[in-house]
């Protein structure tokens, strides 16, 4: 059981994010914290800022580290984080706590490669989209059920949501202690890698610069989506208890729409020969998004059309985030040797947070003299940007 495909989709079910707080994060920050739209902006970008600089260290661990180790750390981060979440009231604290939550990410793929390593002993290496799948469905179909109540239980004390997602946590930190792979298989590929010549092969950098454009957009644009529906919803003086509710709401539908897309995504992979193709849809699919947010919060009509055409591109973007995450993971699991893949998945994370650092940084500028719904115009900046990169890129991954 300790190597069992199923344990990597149930840890990865409680592991993929901070259950519970993804459901009513903007809203806890806002009305519970007090912070407004601009300090959430600058709390998320200085905690990609601050864990970046840790990222030589990261590095020296996961490469010194065995492969359960890596996993226990990054739940153990999860923990505190959520921790700080509940206990901190200041912009200083909250920063701490938004560094050790990225900083648990890069530790928790390696959960990634002891799954290559767990199939890949048992003669079923083909299978790997498709467990990825199963985890990415599984954390789906919780959040799914979680955001029913979500809204309610805030409603009753906004503390109940945090107190559930530490208990998450927790849960996901007891798992990772259970799970392994085969140590025989670890010391067999403990060999060292050197940073500067992962860099320098070619699908590395071409992962490097696609998470550079495509991450810190689509990573934004799930983030604030709920924080732009408040913003439409208190436009026409919707109370926060209602609020809470159409958030909760809307949010479920989102996780519904992502328990199909991780169902249909691995046949659609198995199925298309140009796997060029899913990156170029992917690369659409985010701008597409993005023009919803933007008109969405733009558009003179009444409040619920700005709401469906918001949620049209919170749809859309959560249905493309796990397809890219399980796109790439296949990628450098396939295309990379196995002693680069630990450091090759700790890279890849760290390029996707520089993406989300830039954007951060960027609507932190516009922020400063514009309104939130405006930030979604300038957004579009990004979202094309990454079209252009990705058409000459695609064809390049290999699968």
């Amino acid at each position: 059981m300790r190597k069992s495909n199923w344990l990597y989709v149930v840890y990865h079910s409680f592991t993929s994010d901070l259950l519970f707080w993804i459901v009513i994060d903007n809203l806890f920050l806002t009305t519970v914290k007090g912070f407004e739209a601009f300090e959430i902006v600058l709390i998320t970008m200085l905690g990609i800022a601050f864990s970046l600089l840790f990222y030589p260290l990261t590095n020296f661990i996961v490469k010194k580290t065995s492969n359960k180790t890596s996993i226990i750390l990054g739940s153990l981060c999860y923990c505190i984080a959520i921790t700080l979440f509940m206990a901190c009231n200041t912009i200083y604290g909250f920063i701490i706590g938004q560094v050790i939550y990225n900083l648990s990410s890069p530790f928790r793929m390696v959960a990634n490669v002891m799954l290559k390593n767990n199939l890949k002993e048992q003669d079923k290496q083909d299978d790997f989209v498709k467990w990825q799948s199963y985890g990415k469905l599984g954390y789906a179909i919780i959040t799914l059920i979680i955001s029913l109540f979500a809204g309610v239980l805030f409603n009753v004390y906004a503390y109940l949501p945090m107190i559930l997602s530490l208990i998450c946590a927790i849960i996901g930190l007891c798992l990772a202690i259970v799970y392994s792979d085969s140590s025989k298989k670890e010391e067999e590929i403990k060999e060292s890698v050197k940073i500067k010549s992962l860099v320098k092969n070619k699908t590395m950098i071409l992962i490097m610069l696609m998470n550079l454009v495509a991450v810190g957009t689509y990573v934004f644009l799930q983030g604030k989506a709920t924080l732009l529906i408040q913003y439409v919803c208190e436009d026409v003086n919707i109370d926060i208890a209602k609020i809470s509710l159409i958030v909760s709401g809307l949010v479920f539908g989102s996780r519904l729409v992502r328990v199909i897309s991780n169902l249909v995504f691995p046949k659609i992979y198995n199925k298309v020969q140009n796997k060029s193709k899913i990156v170029l849809t992917i690369s659409l699919l985010i701008l597409i998004s993005n023009l919803c947010f933007a008109i969405g919060g733009n558009i003179n009509a009444h409040y619920i059309l700005k709401l469906v055409i918001i949620t049209i591109g919170f749809y859309i973007i959560l249905s493309v985030r796990d397809m890219y995450a399980v796109t790439e993971n296949k990628i450098i699991t396939t295309n990379l040797k196995e002693n680069e893949q630990k450091q090759a998945f700790v890279l890849a994370n760290i390029y996707g947070k520089f993406g989300r650092l830039l954007t951060n940084i960027f609507a932190l500028i516009i922020l400063g003299f514009m309104p939130l719904n405006i930030l979604y115009v300038c957004m579009l900046v990004f979202a094309v940007g990454q079209i252009f990169i990705c058409i000459p890129l695609s064809k390049y991954f290999k699968s």
